[in-house]
C-alpha cells in the first residue's frame, strides 16, 4: 500500500514538473528583446497576418531584409498544366461560376483558353474579384504572366474589376495565374479570395472547376517569384512598409533546421556590408531559437536583438486549448535544445 502511494505521489510530481515546464517553456521561448537599430531582418516564413504588424512595431526602418528559401524552377509547368486539363477537364457539364481561395494558392488557367490570335504589343488583363476581411485588411492577390510577377491589389467586399496593362513578351501569353497571397484568421474573421473571372484582350474567362485548377504548390511558376524573400517582401511592400533600402538574402531549401540555413546564408551576405547592429523578426515561440541562432552563427561581433511578433498559430494566453499550441511548442522546444548543441 504504502509503495502504490509513493508511485502515485511520484507520478503525480512527474506531471506537475511537467506541466510547470512547458508553462516556462512557452513564456522562455516566446522572447521580445530588441536592440536600439533601424535595421530589420524579416523572416520570410511569416505569415501575411504577422507581416503586417511589422509596420506596427517598427518606425524609421534604415534596413529592410528579407531572408527566405529559394523557390524550385518547373520548367515544365506550363505544360503540365495543359496535360491535366486534358485528362481532367469535364466538357459540356455544368458547374458554378467563380473559385473562392480560402488559403495561399495560385489559381491557373486552362493555357488553351488564353491563346491569343495575334501577337500585340500589349495586352490588357482584368481580373474580376472580391474578397472577405480579417485584421483590418481584405484579401490581397496578384497577376503571374508566363510564370512571372505582374502586379497586384486588395480586394473588396463587392465584385470589382483590377485592369493590368502589360507589355507581351516573344511568344505571347502561355500562361496566366492569380496568387492569393494574404489569408489570415483573426478574430474570429477569414481572410479569403474569390474570383469570378479573368478578361484577356476583351475575352472573358469564367473561373470553375472546368477552366481553372487551384494549386498550394510554391514554386517560381506558381508565385511568379525565385524565393519566399522576394514573395514576403512583395507583400511587405504591398501594406506599405517604407524603409530607405529593401534587400532580399536567400538560402537554398533545408528539409531541417531552415532557421540555421537562413542564418549561414545571412551571415555571408551581411559580411560585405558594414552592417553590424540589427533586430530579428520573428513570431511567438520561434523568437528565441531564432535570436540563439543567429548569435551562434555569426559571433560577437553584431549587436543582434529579437521582435516578437504575435503568432497567428495559435493563442498566446491561452496556446494549451489548440493543437497548434501543443504543436508548435513541442516542435520549437526539441529545435531549440538541438540548436544549443
Amino acid at each position: 500500500m504504502r509503495k502504490t502511494k509513493q508511485l502515485i505521489l511520484s507520478l503525480f510530481i512527474l506531471l506537475l514538473s511537467f506541466v510547470v515546464f512547458l508553462f516556462w517553456a512557452a513564456s522562455y521561448l516566446d522572447y521580445d528583446s530588441p536592440v536600439k537599430t533601424g535595421n530589420l531582418i524579416v523572416e520570410g516564413w511569416l505569415r501575411a497576418c504577422e507581416l503586417e504588424q511589422i509596420g506596427e512595431r517598427c518606425r524609421d526602418i534604415n534596413e529592410l531584409i528579407v531572408v527566405g528559401n529559394e523557390f524550385s524552377l518547373d520548367s515544365n509547368a506550363s505544360d503540365k498544366l495543359s496535360s491535366h486539363f486534358q485528362k481532367y477537364s469535364k466538357t459540356g457539364k455544368k458547374v458554378k461560376e467563380g473559385r473562392w481561395l480560402y488559403a495561399n494558392s495560385t489559381l491557373l488557367f486552362d493555357p488553351e483558353l488564353i491563346q491569343l490570335p495575334v501577337n500585340p504589343d500589349s495586352v490588357r488583363i482584368i481580373v474580376k474579384a472580391k474578397g472577405t476581411d480579417a485584421n483590418g485588411r481584405f484579401a490581397h492577390f496578384y497577376l503571374i504572366v508566363n510564370g512571372k510577377f505582374v502586379d497586384g491589389d486588395f480586394t473588396s467586399g463587392v465584385l470589382n474589376n483590377y485592369l493590368f496593362d502589360i507589355a507581351t513578351e516573344k511568344g505571347g501569353i502561355n500562361s496566366i495565374g492569380i496568387r492569393f497571397d494574404n489569408d489570415c484568421m483573426s478574430e474570429g474573421r477569414d481572410r479569403n479570395l474569390f474570383v469570378y473571372s479573368v478578361t484577356i484582350a476583351g475575352k472573358e474567362i469564367a473561373a470553375n472547376k472546368n477552366t481553372s485548377l487551384i494549386t498550394a504548390c510554391e514554386n517560381r511558376f506558381t508565385t511568379g517569384f525565385s524565393s519566399k524573400a522576394e514573395a514576403a517582401m512583395s507583400y511587405l511592400k504591398a501594406i506599405g512598409a517604407i524603409a530607405k533600402e529593401y534587400r532580399v538574402v536567400t538560402f537554398r531549401f533545408a528539409k531541417e533546421n531552415q532557421t540555421l540555413a537562413a542564418a549561414q546564408s545571412f551571415r555571408e551576405w551581411v559580411s560585405g556590408t558594414d552592417i553590424r547592429s540589427f533586430n530579428i523578426v520573428s513570431a511567438g515561440l520561434h523568437s528565441r531559437r531564432s535570436l540563439v541562432t543567429y548569435r551562434k552563427v555569426l559571433g560577437k561581433d553584431y549587436n543582434i536583438g529579437i521582435i516578437s511578433l504575435k503568432s497567428t498559430r495559435y493563442n498566446k494566453g491561452n496556446w494549451w486549448k489548440s493543437p497548434g499550441g501543443w504543436f508548435a511548442l513541442i516542435d520549437e522546444s526539441v529545435s531549440y535544445f538541438v540548436n544549443l548543441l
